[in-house]
């Protein structure tokens, strides 16, 4: 999942997890009617490997690429502008998209780039060190969305997916 500019997108943040339903899959990752055998310490036991593939496909068009111009210090002390990138998820058609404060903290500017080929400049909404998540804004329309997954549905064991730079 290479993508636009030159940045690799691959997002979407743990709090937005997807569970991967169980489909069973052969050894050249081809989809089966029934649980691959694989070897381990327990011979007949079969194991059945999630497949993300459906997974990816529908998270993929809200992924978003963030650019952050801020402002670094060189050895002498002196301010110079600096550039770094991380990742979001659009959770709201309205344009907002949860990322990490990691990302944004110290931003003089926010640029969004989603995977049909649009880029947007962001507004900071809020931010939480604590929990380092954070939320920008993008004013567009027609704007791909994700769900936020159901945590008290998940089970220890089970497979999920976060997909994340």
């Amino acid at each position: 999942m290479t993508g636009f500019k030159g940045y690799v997108v691959v997002a979407v943040l743990a709090s937005v997890l997807l569970v991967a339903g169980c489909a069973p899959v052969s050894a050249n990752g081809a989809a089966t009617s029934t649980p691959v055998e694989t070897s381990n310490p327990s011979p007949g036991v079969s194991y059945c490997l999630p497949s993300i593939t459906e997974v990816v496909e529908t998270v993929q068009p809200a992924v978003a690429s963030i650019v952050v111009g801020a402002v670094g210090y060189n050895i002498f002390l002196q301010p110079v502008p600096t550039e770094q990138a991380g990742s979001g998820v659009i959770i709201d058609p309205r344009g907002y998209i949860v990322t990490n404060n990691h990302v944004v903290e110290g931003a003089t500017s926010i640029t969004v780039s989603i995977p049909d080929g649009r880029s947007f400049d962001a507004t900071l909404v809020g931010t939480d060190p604590l929990t380092d998540l954070a939320v920008v804004k993008i004013e567009g329309s027609n704007l791909p969305t994700v769900d936020f997954g159901d945590s008290s549905r998940l089970k220890v064991g089970q497979w999920v997916v976060a997909i994340g730079s």
